[in-house]
């Protein structure tokens, strides 16, 4: 297992976001780095290769999830889910970006 991803929330100083190859987005609070927030963390499948926040929308985020396609997650508050998914690509999904625009990047 390992880290493959460590992205810092632009609308919120203290949490942290990492994705690993045991298909788990963890939500960390800096104020606290000993554990992740269990309640907010959840597996989205095939490893979370890259996580991307979206520019104005806090708690929304899209990852990049290798085996697995991509998806749209959102945080609110304890709760985590996966509002859209895609995976219908041939190949692995290893980029995913957003535009300053609010577009999704689908590399």
């Amino acid at each position: 297992m390992g880290v493959c991803c460590i992205e810092k929330n632009p609308h919120d100083p203290n949490i942290l976001l990492t994705g690993s190859y045991d298909e788990f987005l963890r939500v960390w609070d800096l104020r606290s780095i000993s554990k992740p927030l269990n309640k907010t963390s959840i597996n989205l499948g095939g490893g979370v290769w890259r996580v991307k926040h979206h520019p104005f929308i806090p708690g929304l985020f899209l990852a990049a999830c290798m085996h697995n396609g991509f998806a749209i997650v959102a945080i609110k508050g304890d709760k985590t889910e996966v509002l859209e998914a895609y995976k219908k690509h041939d190949s692995l999904a290893y980029g995913a970006d957003q535009t300053t625009s609010g577009y999704l990047l689908i590399l």
